[in-house]
Formats: C-alpha cells, sequence, structure tokens
C-alpha cells in the first residue's frame, strides 16, 4: 500500500516539475521566473528527502532479513514469536481456533520449551517455520504429543513379526 502511495506521490511531483519547467520556458517575467526557480528548488529538496526516507526503510528491511535469516537457536523470543504469528497465518488462516493454537504456541516459547529445534523446524534461508513437531489437533483443540511418551497399543505389539530361523545341521 506505502509503494502505491509513494508512486502518486512521485508522479505528481514530477507532474508539478514539468508543469512549472514548460511555465519558466514560457514566462518573460523577471520576478516569476525567480519564484518559478524557488518552488522548483524546494520540489527537488523534497525528493531527497524522500530518497532518504525510502534508503533508511530499505536498509531496516535488510536488517530484518538478515536477522530472520539465523538459526531458530539464536533468534530473539519476539522474532520468533513474529516467525509464530507468520506461521499461524499462513497454515491456519481459517481455522476456527488460531487464536487457542496461537496462545499455545506462545506459551510454549515463553516457558522456553522452543528453545531447541526440539518441536520447531525452521528454514533459515526461507526465513520461515516448516513445521511444528508433536502439534496434534483433536476435536478442534491443539497441543503437543510427545512422541516418547506415548504407548504401545495392544494391536502395535502383537503387529511385530518374531522370524525364527532354523538351524543348520
Amino acid at each position: 500500500m506505502e509503494s502505491v502511495y509513494s508512486d502518486i506521490e512521485s508522479l505528481i511531483k514530477s507532474n508539478m516539475v514539468f508543469r512549472f519547467g514548460l511555465e519558466l520556458s514560457k514566462t518573460s517575467d523577471s520576478d516569476r521566473k525567480q519564484t518559478i526557480n524557488n518552488i522548483l528548488t524546494r520540489l527537488e529538496n523534497k525528493n531527497t528527502e524522500i530518497s532518504v526516507k525510502e534508503k533508511r526503510e530499505k536498509m531496516f528491511e535488510d536488517i530484518d532479513k538478515k536477522v530472520y535469516r539465523q538459526k531458530w537457536l539464536k533468534l530473539q523470543n519476539f522474532h520468533k514469536e513474529n516467525k509464530i504469528n507468520e506461521y499461524i497465518e499462513e497454515k491456519y488462516k481459517d481455522h476456527q481456533n488460531k487464536n487457542q493454537l496461537r496462545d499455545l504456541l506462545l506459551e510454549y516459547l515463553n516457558e522456553n520449551k522452543f528453545k531447541t529445534e526440539k518441536y520447531i523446524k525452521y528454514d533459515s534461508i526461507a526465513t520461515k517455520i516448516i513445521d511444528i513437531v508433536g502439534l496434534v489437533e483433536e476435536e478442534g483443540i491443539f497441543k503437543f504429543i510427545d512422541k516418547k511418551k506415548t504407548k504401545k497399543t495392544e494391536s502395535d505389539k502383537k503387529s511385530k513379526k518374531i522370524v525364527v530361523k532354523p538351524k543348520k545341521k
């Protein structure tokens, strides 16, 4: 949205510069020429002020991009929180319980459970969370399941086959 506004402002300024430049070339009154020159000088100064602001904004955007290229472990908590919010908006955009999910993930973050890469799979090149390991949804409610603590069911135990090799004579 900002780029549209800056494009419109740029068009307005270039139109004004063109208009006053044309008037300057056709005016014979010296006082009017002086006034037009002053106006053109002010317009050029405004262009340089805007370009400085644009450069500064671009510089901060570049710094943000570089910060997010770090490993998950090295990101600050507020950066992690931003990436978690982006992940939720991308993957669970229209989900009815995305606020509950956000609360759960931020709770885990604040309890320092996301300090290791056990739960969060983060791509530092694409600067986004790929997956959150152990996160499941049961009946519309999100929770974490630790793979190590899940018990094997009887069917899992029975499914293992024992192969007995015959002895050689």
